[in-house]
């Protein structure tokens, strides 16, 4: 059996049997929860230098280059044509088909490994490379130069990758003493007229920083190094004895514990994405400077646009929480967060939780309490901006002006406690779920009246609860 030294606690490290070969990852305890696999795509140990891909192929090859580069269709001296991945047209190639983003079937590691694998993101290199997260250094494992990164959080935890060079037409270079670390992001430049480049990862073996590089040429044969996300999420939730009732989930959708940053989401939309902009936002149909036309959630008609449906608050089906959660839960409204952030009910304070900075919320009533991790917002960047300094969490209602342009939050700082705000509804924020009190005591129920305006009656002496449509006992089984 090979001597694994890369992992001093075994306990932290998880193996997958897929197929005949297995699949290792580490849980580095970084907010996203994104689980690192501790081999590159082809290799069977982590100093391994596994195999070289172009970007976007998922056959590993021995020499890279232009001519035998699958999405290049031809090129000469002066320009290359390329035939997918490609946002934005030029003097010679009209061909756009506005991806950025690699498609599973072009994913290196979804292939080799299996759908639960993927290429990491540029958010989730930059995340890896975060020095508040992770520590980098420059080393030899069993003989391989490369880079080790360990979690700040667990010292036990860390991933080598080893210094693999990167693949030209004449072969590998920058391998071995060298030992530069190229690995390939899931993302190529979509701002530029020039689709010839990706994101991917630069580090050279004696410098101890890792840096992400804009412009590595899609056909060089670079190293992959796949990411999964957890498996699952434990929706649980607080009763802080509010007086509307209303149980305030203990973690953000796209999280798996308390603090935990979760995804961001745009508002009425129901997924995260690489980029939070007009240009994207699923409900704007056309945007300039100073105008913004809306397909959904408006409530006013003006000289420039007349359509309104006059909707301010979120239907379920475009509702994060509900989505992603499941009907019994949803995004929380004005009243709901002006409550959880009245004095009279709760108090809260900046602290740390797991190394994560945020705010927590503390019943006056029972002293139970929920964290808001401070994961920051995404507007036009590559990766959350204010991340450990500002939280915004998103409420289900659009602010009534004339444009609709503006979505109420609940907003909060080291400096700044919660605070009832609004802001664009293309910007990404954090979702926190909320839920309903559930009766089910026929003696918490006072009068049928009030039963059955909140869903729920006695019939015979017995309680009945009317949930989408259905008829369910005390006890939540259906009534036929």
């Amino acid at each position: 059996m090979r001597k694994k030294i890369y992992f001093s606690i075994i306990a932290f490290m998880v193996t997958l049997a897929v197929g005949a070969q297995t699949r290792e990852y580490v849980d580095l305890r970084l907010p996203s929860g994104t689980l690192w696999a501790t081999c590159n795509v082809g290799a069977n140990a982590p100093e391994e230098y596994g195999d070289y891909f172009a970007w976007g192929e998922t056959e590993p090859k021995k020499k890279c280059s232009k001519k035998n580069y699958k999405w290049c269709s031809h090129y000469d001296n002066n320009y290359t044509w390329i035939s997918k991945y490609r946002c934005q047209k030029d003097a010679k190639s009209d061909f756009v088909d506005g991806k950025y983003i690699l498609d599973p079937e072009d994913d290196a590691a979804t292939v080799n490994w299996g759908s639960e694998w993927c290429m990491p993101t540029t958010a989730q290199l930059v995340e890896l490379m975060n020095p508040k997260y992770t520590t980098t250094k420059s080393t030899t494992q069993n003989g391989v130069r490369g880079l080790l990164i360990t979690s700040n959080k667990d010292k036990t935890r860390s991933i080598f990758l080893p210094g693999a060079g990167v693949c030209y037409e004449s072969g590998v270079s920058f391998d071995g003493s060298i030992g530069k670390t190229y690995y390939w992001s899931n993302k190529c430049l979509d701002k530029s007229a020039e689709p010839y480049y990706a994101y991917s990862t630069n580090h050279i073996s004696h410098n101890p920083h890792m840096e992400l590089n804009t412009k590595t040429s899609r056909w060089y044969g670079c190293s992959v190094r796949p990411v999964r996300a957890r498996e699952s999420v434990r929706k649980e939730y607080v009763d802080l004895g509010l007086p509307s009732g209303t149980l305030w989930a203990t973690c953000n959708v796209g999280a798996y514990s308390v603090e935990q940053y979760g995804d961001l989401f745009a508002w009425g939309e129901t997924e995260p994405k690489e980029k939070y902009q007009w240009g994207t936002y699923k409900w704007c149909t056309k945007a300039t400077p100073n105008y913004k036309w809306f397909s959904k959630y408006r409530i006013f008609i003006d000289d420039v646009y007349d359509f309104m449906d006059q909707k301010h608050v979120l239907d379920p089906e475009d509702d994060a929480a509900t989505a992603n959660w499941g009907s019994e839960w949803c995004m929380p409204s004005f009243n709901q967060i002006n409550e959880l952030m009245d004095s009279k009910y709760t108090t809260n304070t900046w602290t740390v939780v797991n190394g994560i900075e945020g705010r927590l919320i503390t019943s006056k009533k029972n002293r139970k309490s929920i964290f808001l991790p401070a994961a920051g917002n995404n507007f036009m960047t590559e990766y959350n901006a204010d991340v450990a300094v500002w939280g915004h969490y998103w409420c289900n209602a659009v602010v009534s002006d004339p444009q609709a342009t503006r979505a109420y939050e609940m907003r909060f700082s080291k400096n700044a406690s919660l605070d009832q705000y609004n802001i664009s509804r293309a910007y990404g924020c954090s979702v926190r779920p909320v839920r309903a009190k559930v009766t089910t005591s026929i003696v918490e129920v006072t009068d049928n009246q009030k039963a059955t305006k909140s869903g729920k009656y006695i019939s015979g002496g017995n309680l009945i609860i009317v949930k989408d449509g259905k008829k369910y006992n005390a006890n939540g089984i259906e009534i036929k």
